[in-house]
């Protein structure tokens, strides 16, 4: 059960929904998948409107090339799930650098102990830096979409 939160360029809420994330870690996917009612009229997700190679499903691990979003289910729920602290996202600040170097500087408070935060530049944009790590475009690749799986034990931070 996730409650997904997409945003736009300029830090504004795009969409969010509640749903249920179904990803078989099977190389069949989703065709073994019993038939149950729930599950009927939910096809795979449409991925034509977003550059997000996760196709802004909620994963758990950066291995979309072997279990890619045709291969799973989005269920939508009518309820959002009930977090003791909910996420938060807010952009603190965009400023212009140079010419086309924007620094965006975001706050993320709350959450749960297994969050997933995807990094898609547009319009021609690529990530240079990040406070995640140390960021490095040969160790990492480039990628249309970074992947960032955040997580916590016992007690949050």
């Amino acid at each position: 059960h996730a409650k997904r939160s997409i945003y736009n360029f300029d830090g504004k809420l795009k969409h969010s929904d509640n749903g249920l994330f179904v990803q078989v870690f099977d190389y069949r996917g989703i065709k073994d998948l019993p038939d149950h009612t729930f599950l009927q009229g939910n096809g795979v997700p449409d991925c034509s409107g977003t550059n997000d190679e996760y196709c802004q499903l909620p994963y758990y691990t950066a291995i979309h090339e072997l279990f890619p979003p045709e291969k799973t289910l989005w269920v939508p729920l009518p309820t959002a799930p009930r977090f003791p602290n909910p996420l938060k996202v807010s952009l603190l600040e965009r400023q212009r650098v140079a010419g086309n170097l924007v620094n965006l500087t975001l706050v993320v408070k709350g959450g749960v102990d297994k969050m997933s935060f995807h990094v898609t530049p547009i319009n021609g944009y690529k990530l240079k830096d990040w406070s995640f790590a140390p960021f490095d475009e040969e160790t990492f690749g480039k990628r249309q979409t970074y992947f960032i799986f955040l997580t916590y034990g016992h007690e949050a931070p």
